[in-house]
């Protein structure tokens, strides 16, 4: 049955091929409506995804309640990051029989061994696997599952239509970018997070594809939303009030001093996290152990931290039994992504921004230490999930920390600088961390407008010129980015979409930065490449 489903998809694609072929359009144009499907079908499976650990951690969290899960059953805390590490090794070991990966690393690798090729399972399995491991309590992130799902389920369209093994890391990168986009609902973050980590490579090919997935993804994510909780307007993971933004004072020249402190203590941070995570992993597989039983020591160890945090901050320190509300986030703050507790510190309301707050910084520090921690924890015993999400946390306690030390009046934006500073040093994406931080807000339509303009000046492109492979002009000498240092030719780079693209970043309402920095950080990047 494969081979016929195989059969049939790659005389579809041939016919497709043969009636785009009349109107000008190259062979690989059949990738631009496999972009659209990857875009489809990823952002139902993120929306799916996101679902299954809200789940998760309500059925939990939720089902037991504050006073008994932070009172006399505190005990469930250990119990429920090992059951759910437990879940996770069962299901790895003895139902889909997978070696425990690393998401994002696990897709580079594929581009560059087997030009992208995966087992379409793999998407299922890391539904599962990181959504029972985040939605129990363990420290993880579901941003690298995301893009290992949208890998998988592009791999999976590329081998029932028969793709060429040349093109299978485009479709690659629009599986990518297309689980960024869902997840962090900022459609150009996943574009420059794939075409700079996954794919690096900023042609012209790879660019036109992976907008459309990424674009197609957000759109259908929106409408998923939209349809299964009935509201009308869905906000960003940190949506940040723009009128408490505007209240805050311009970077002055005496701060440069501070944020460069910042960024070091945050290079410092990612580093001890990437150090720590290989002793940690080597240590686990030291152990005699079965593997299916090792995700579940390491929740447990987990549980452990969470049970000191709550009894020294919560009882001690602070008299209450939570030091996080309860309302705000269910877990103990580092535990799973900690999305909830990056929110409280991204409000001018939160307490650490009070002149009172030294209890605060001890407990602000003490949240880094548990959060480094808990990830290497939950990920170096096998568990499943991503450190984008830990690496914005971590970088959002260490910039409320040096905030309230060095300006001693912490402002949002000094959280959001740690988390970027973080997350660039762990991803080495400096670019795309700026639009993976961003809100993007009343953008849809904006964004539909750029795809159409940029499809609309290829296509006319290619029916007014044709194929220009054959030209010499049509050829520039680009240095390649992968580690072999390589040059290659590559067609006219970029030329229809900086037309498209200026037009699309001169909307000033496009994008609602939650940073403090210019919200043409990701154009400028763009124009960057393209010049």
């Amino acid at each position: 049955m494969v081979m016929d489903i195989g059969d049939a998809g790659s005389r579809l694609r041939a016919m497709v091929t043969r009636a785009l072929g009349r109107f000008g359009f190259r062979d690989d144009s059949f990738l631009m409506i496999l972009a659209v499907v990857i875009g489809i079908v990823t952002a139902a499976a993120a929306v799916g995804f996101h679902e299954l650990i809200l789940a998760v951690r309500d059925w939990l969290y939720l089902g037991v309640g504050e006073n008994r899960l932070y009172g006399k059953w505190m005990w469930l805390l250990i119990v429920f990051p090992a059951a759910g590490g437990l879940a996770v090794g069962v299901v790895s070991q003895y139902i889909f029989r997978v070696r425990e990966g690393h998401g994002i690393v696990d897709v580079m690798e594929s581009v560059i061994r087997t030009s992208g090729f995966q087992r379409p399972s793999t998407a299922l399995q890391q539904i599962l696997t990181a959504a029972l491991t985040i939605g129990s309590g363990g420290s993880a992130g579901a941003e690298g599952p995301i893009v290992q799902i949208g890998a998988g389920i592009a791999s999976g369209v590329g081998q029932i239509f028969r793709i060429a093994r040349q093109h299978m890391p485009t479709l690659i990168g629009c599986g990518s970018a297309a689980g960024i986009s869902a997840i962090f609902n900022a459609p150009f973050g996943g574009v420059l997070f794939t075409l700079e980590v996954i794919l690096q490579d900023f042609s012209i090919r790879a660019f036109t594809p992976v907008v459309v997935a990424s674009v197609i993804a957000q759109v259908t994510e929106l409408l998923l939303f939209r349809l299964m909780h009935k509201a009308g307007e869905f906000h960003p993971i940190f949506d940040v009030n723009p009128d408490a933004v505007r209240l805050h004072e311009a970077l002055q020249w005496g701060q440069v001093g501070s944020y460069v402190l910042l960024g070091l203590l945050c290079g410092a941070v990612a580093l001890a996290l990437i150090r720590l995570m290989q002793v940690t992993e080597r240590l686990f597989g030291k152990m005699r152990t079965p593997k299916a039983l090792r995700p579940a020591i390491g929740g447990a160890l987990v549980g452990l931290l969470g049970v000191f945090y709550i009894l020294v901050f919560g009882r001690l320190v602070f008299h209450v039994v939570k030091p996080v509300s309860f309302a705000d986030y269910p877990m103990p703050a580092f535990f799973g992504d900690g999305y909830g507790f990056i929110e409280e510190l991204l409000s001018p309301t939160y307490r650490a921004y009070m002149p009172q707050a030294g209890s605060i910084l001890t407990l602000l520090a003490f949240l880094c230490l548990l959060k480094l921690l808990a990830t290497c924890l939950t990920l170096g015993s096998g568990g499943s999930g991503g450190v984008i999400a830990p690496s914005l946390f971590l970088g959002a306690t260490v910039g409320a920390v040096v905030g309230r030390i060095c300006a001693r009046a912490i402002q949002p934006g000094w959280s959001v600088a740690g988390a970027q500073s973080t997350m660039s040093a762990n991803d080495r994406s400096a670019s795309s961390c700026q639009s993976d931080t961003s809100a993007c807000r009343h953008s849809r339509s904006a964004l539909v407008r750029f795809v159409w303009r940029l499809a609309r000046s290829v296509i006319s492109r290619r029916v007014t010129l044709g194929d220009s492979r054959a030209s010499p002009r049509a050829t520039t000498r680009t240095a390649c980015s992968s580690s072999a240092g390589s040059v290659s030719l590559t067609r006219n780079p970029l030329a229809p979409a900086r037309m498209a693209w200026n037009t699309y970043s001169s909307d000033s309402n496009v994008v609602r930065m939650i940073t403090l920095t210019p919200a043409r950080s990701s154009s400028a990047a763009i124009r960057r490449v393209a010049s």
